[in-house]
């Protein structure tokens, strides 16, 4: 028997870094997004790879991405920030998000194979929610020690309005709306549409309640209800 055909192919193997950096290429191409599928036009005339399928044409030859010196750094840097956050959360809250530790077992070798790609297309995805969760964290603290309750419980207020965070809650089908006035005093409300979420402007409603929140360093916060953008 040919020794070919009795001994199995050696599975081609590739530098986790420069498949990350493809990652990074990928998930620039499709708009800061993870596109599972690719997407075809309703004429099939144009097309949109999946990341996984960008990264894959790259690794195997046959539709090569532009990577710069820059993809590569920033491949880098993902590395060392999902190390850092696997070990931050495993110090505050006492586990790490298992998807996280999933993807930095992969990371932490030096070669990978074609079967995990699917996985590494997300580090970059995963390194943006992280660093804008923690942008936020440190936007909100500045006005987390100083904001003080608005309004009284069952009045109306109208009052100027800068968005903080919006958050999509799956089990309320709505959006839970996280701001502060000019005086630096934190209001919260819940929107059941996008159109309903203020970025900046002036807002009137009613006060629901006053609180102090644990997941806000125990600022003060007053939550509206009818709340309507003006």
């Amino acid at each position: 028997m040919n020794k070919e055909l009795r001994e199995p192919k050696m599975k081609q193997k590739f530098s986790v870094l420069s498949v990350l950096a493809a990652a990074v290429s990928a998930f620039e191409i499709n708009r800061n997004r993870i596109v599972r599928d690719t997407i075809h036009s309703e004429d099939k005339t144009t097309k949109i790879l999946s990341n996984k399928e960008l990264i894959k044409n790259h690794l195997l030859g046959t539709e090569l991405l532009s990577l710069s010196p820059a993809h590569h750094n920033q491949a880098a840097g993902i590395v060392n920030y999902l190390q850092q956050a696997q070990i931050m959360q495993n110090l505050t809250l006492g586990n790490a998000n298992k998807f996280l530790i999933e993807i930095n077992e992969i990371l932490a070798s030096n070669e990978t194979t074609i079967k995990d790609i699917g996985i590494i297309a997300w580090a970059p995805k995963l390194y943006s929610d992280y660093k804008h969760k923690e942008e936020i964290k440190e936007f909100s603290a500045q006005y987390e020690f100083r904001s003080n309750f608005v309004g009284s419980i069952g009045s109306n207020l109208e009052t100027d309005f800068t968005l903080i965070e919006s958050k999509y809650i799956p089990l309320a089908n709505c959006y839970i709306v996280y701001g502060h006035t000019p005086d630096g005093n934190l209001i919260s409300y819940w929107a059941n549409d996008k159109k309903k979420i203020c970025e900046q402007g002036k807002i009137k409603g009613r006060v629901k309640k006053q609180e102090k929140s644990p997941y806000r360093g125990d600022a003060k916060i007053t939550v509206l209800n009818y709340v309507k953008i003006l």
